[in-house]
This record gives C-alpha cells, structure tokens and sequence, in this order.
C-alpha cells in the first residue's frame, strides 16, 4: 500500500501531469519538447542560468529535423548549442534530454575546452516572396574588396546583409550596383568556407553580440528554380555544379528560391566556460506539459518512487 507521503506527494504532482503536451505561452512545440527562442542574447554561463531558471536547459537539437527546427526559428544568427567539448571530447550539455547528434563542422582552434554555436551555411528553399538578409557578390577590382564587403574569395567580393528583410527578386535587385554584380553564387566549397569563415571570425571576437542591428537570420542566395520541377540555376549563369543543400531539400513544397539558414555548428575554444563573453542567442528546451515549477516535483517523485520516465 502507498503511504500517505507518497499519495500526498503524487496527489500534488497529478495536475501538472494531466497537463498533457502542452507548452506555455511563448515557447514553441516540437515533439513531445518546448522551446523558448530567445528575444535578446547573452554569454554562454547567463544562457545556460536563464533556461535553467525556466525549467529546462540550452537545448542541443537531438537530429537533423529538430536541428532544422531551430535554425528556422532562431532570432539571431548565432546561437548557443546545448553541447561543449572538453579534451576533445563531445559532451552533451542539455540536462533535458540525452543525445549523441552532432553537427560540428570541426573549425579549427585551440584549447581544451570549447563550446559549441550555430551559426548559418547550408541551403533550404523558401518562398521567392518572403523577407530575408541576403548576400550579394561582385567582381574584385584591384587587389582589396571595397570596405562594405566583409569577403574575398578568388578575384569576388562578397556582401553580407543581416540587416535587410527583402524578397529574393528585391535582393537580386539591390545587389546590383552600376550594372554590376549578384545575389551570390556560392559554386564552390572554397567560397562556402570562405563566407562561413566570416561567421567564425565575428563570434571570435570576445565582444560580439549576435543582437546588433540584426533583422534577419536567413540569407538570399542566387539559386532559383522556375517552377518545382525545374533545375536550380544560379542568377549568375554560372554552372550548377556544387551546392550545400540541408537535408531533404530542396523539396517540392518549400518554394523556388534558395535560403541559406542558421544549421551547421562550430566551437569556441578557451580555458573553461568562463571566459566566452560573446553575447549570442539561445534557445531553452524543456518537457511540454511541465511547469516550471513542477520540474522540482518531478524529480521529488523520481526519488520517491525509484524513477520515472521523464
């Protein structure tokens, strides 16, 4: 028979069982999980107290669909992972739920102990019509890109444009300038790497904050397609012989322009999780149907009854 502090404690538990999958205002579901995309940054250490405080913990996506879920949904460019390495090994850091999916692009560096973020490089298709960043490309003239483009790869310069909500037609627009240049045509993994270098170089910086004048966290690329079952051609004209699409795409439903969105993960390297002050967004993760407050009771039935599934 139960005794009466277990029944007592089960009793105050049942209300916050029977919420079912359901998730709070403001957090977002995806199978049998919450998520709070945050609003505004922090360092890693104030992340990880804030989804903590909330219930939960940084979330580390669990595969490549829940990995795409976050990356379409962020609120800045760069996020925090849920994940760190220390020694060289992978350790998953969300307490919510184990996992061992890992997306590490492998970005060199040094130091024992290093943290992971995501940041954006690989392609989805989207609807030509919705409004994004973009990034745009021209020639290289003389030896030194002007100073509003961030990359040089080979004799292009390339632009990348955060701070714009457009349509893909409008960004091929603005990317011309005096008859010259593109949306960009990313035709080989040296220009891919070269524009996701200035990623890391940004999140490098110790002072960076992904909040700064950021209005979108997806990019237009040059890649468009005339209908769903038409080829994707670069606006550009340049062969499509290279392309970095995430998994499952492109797809018949998504729609005939090419986005490039928040996906791959790389690391910051330093001596404990102490000295990462760059100010990046998260994303907390936490049960549906699980209170805040209730987390303490769950884990109070776990050791009152042996253990329950969590």
């Amino acid at each position: 028979m139960m005794h009466l502090p277990k029944a007592a404690i089960f009793a105050l538990l049942l209300p916050a069982v029977v919420m079912g999958g359901k998730c709070t205002t403001g957090w977002q579901t995806y199978g049998s999980y919450c998520f709070l995309f945050s609003t505004n940054t922090a360092n890693w250490a104030d992340a990880s107290a804030r989804c903590l405080a909330l219930g939960g913990s940084i979330t580390h996506p669990a595969d490549a669909g829940e990995n795409k879920f976050i990356g379409t949904n962020v609120n800045q460019p760069m996020v925090w992972v849920g994940a760190h390495r220390s020694g060289g090994v992978f350790v998953n850091h969300d307490t919510v739920r184990p996992n061992d999916f890992n997306n590490d692009d492998n970005a060199p560096g040094t130091g024992n102990y290093q943290v992971y973020y995501m940041f954006p490089r690989q392609w989805r298709n989207a609807d030509c019509n919705s409004q994004y960043g973009y990034i745009c490309e021209t020639p290289l003239v003389g030896t030194a890109c002007s100073s509003d483009y961030q990359v040089m790869s080979g004799n292009r310069c390339f632009k990348i444009q955060l701070n714009a909500k457009v349509t893909w037609a409008n960004a091929a627009t603005a990317c011309v300038v005096g008859g010259v240049g593109n949306l960009a045509t990313i035709d080989t993994q040296i220009v891919r790497d070269a524009i996701a270098n200035y990623f890391h170089s940004q999140v490098q910086n110790t002072a960076f904050d992904a909040s700064s004048n950021v209005q979108s966290t997806q990019l237009w690329i040059g890649a468009s397609r005339a209908s769903t079952a038409a080829p994707f051609t670069w606006a550009s004209l340049t062969p499509f012989s290279f392309s970095d699409w995430y998994t499952g795409y492109p797809d018949t439903t998504s729609g005939n322009c090419a986005v490039m969105f928040p996906n791959q993960w790389s690391t910051i390297y330093g001596a404990s999780e102490s000295v990462y002050t760059e100010r990046l967004g998260y994303v907390c993760r936490r049960r549906s149907g699980v209170a805040t407050l209730t987390n303490f009771f769950f884990s109070l039935l776990q050791g009152v009854f042996g253990g329950v599934a969590r």
